[in-house]
């Protein structure tokens, strides 16, 4: 059944960091904001949270994180960085633009967010979501994967379709 109340979602932009070979963007990540901008025209609340313009970010250095896993490190630095930009708690979705460069650090961050905040529903999206399904479920606590364009699907599932209802989403049952 649909839902008459806007879905509220935030967004994560592809995670980078200078030690992921993605370095810096040439140009913002155009898949996510064409997703908040579709999104908001049909009704729905959205943010984007984008690593390489939040000022909320401070990333370890590389000896930071001796005896530890980089990919750990950062992604509590991502997570705190999120929490210090948003609210948290105000959004029914997370939704995750995945990459293969910085997917380790993008599991741990939903990870993360799943042990923080056990009701968000989490999901991904993008190429690496899409070619490597496998790792983004079994690795991960995401509730689901969109795959392939994710306007329609999203939409979706914001309004309260059921997900095995939806064409183009893989969901964990």
């Amino acid at each position: 059944m649909k839902s008459n109340h806007p879905g509220r979602l935030l967004i994560i932009c592809p995670l980078a960091d200078i030690y992921s070979g993605v370095g810096n963007f040439g140009a913002p990540p155009l898949g996510p904001w064409r997703l908040a901008h579709f999104l908001r025209q049909n009704g729905q609340e959205i943010d984007v949270w984008d690593c390489n313009v939040s000022e909320s970010l401070r990333l370890p250095a590389p000896d930071e994180h001796v005896g530890r896993d980089r990919a750990a490190a950062l992604a509590e630095a991502f997570v705190a960085a999120i929490e210090k930009d948003h609210d948290l708690a105000k959004y029914d979705w997370i939704g995750f633009s995945l990459l293969n460069d910085t997917l380790s650090s993008s599991l741990g961050v939903i990870n993360l967010l799943r042990q923080k905040y056990p009701g968000k529903r989490l999901v991904g999206g993008n190429h690496e979501a899409t070619v490597n399904l496998n790792d983004c479920l079994n690795k991960s606590q995401l509730d689901g994967v969109v795959l392939a364009d994710a306007e329609e699907p999203m939409l979706a599932l914001m309004q309260g379709k059921p997900p095995h209802e939806v064409p183009g989403v893989v969901w964990r049952t």
